[in-house]
């Protein structure tokens, strides 16, 4: 019986060890606010979820509020290689909303129909 027991002790032990080990590896896995794998999934998570995705469409402002304070977290951590990507990407959206909301907006269509009329008809 004695032996039986020290298996167990020694099984217990182990298991143990190793729900230790593993936590560990969780926590080095992980990633904590100012670490690489923070920067890189904050990056990621800012183009997926915010910028490219159809959030606030009438209210495009607030993506470009999120984005300065993405940028500020990064610049403040030392990670302006992710901060410069977020500045890139912030740019080039602002770039094509402001080239397809002229082109498809009905108003600026109109006024610029009527402004073509207009001189048309000064031009007679």
């Amino acid at each position: 019986m004695l032996k039986i027991f020290s298996f167990i002790d020694l099984y217990r032990d182990l298991k143990r060890r190793l729900i230790n080990i593993i936590s560990k590896v969780d926590l080095l896995e992980k990633s904590f606010r100012g670490s690489k794998k923070w920067a890189n999934d904050l990056l990621r998570w800012f183009l997926r979820e915010i910028l490219y995705k159809e959030t606030w469409v009438h209210h495009p402002y607030n993506k470009i509020i999120v984005s300065y304070d993405v940028i500020s977290q990064l610049e403040s951590f030392g990670f302006v290689w992710q901060a410069e990507r977020v500045r890139n990407h912030l740019h080039l959206w602002m770039k094509k909303i402001s080239c397809t909301r002229a082109a498809l907006d009905p108003a600026s269509v109109r006024a610029r129909d009527t402004l073509d009329q207009r001189e048309r008809e000064v031009s007679l």
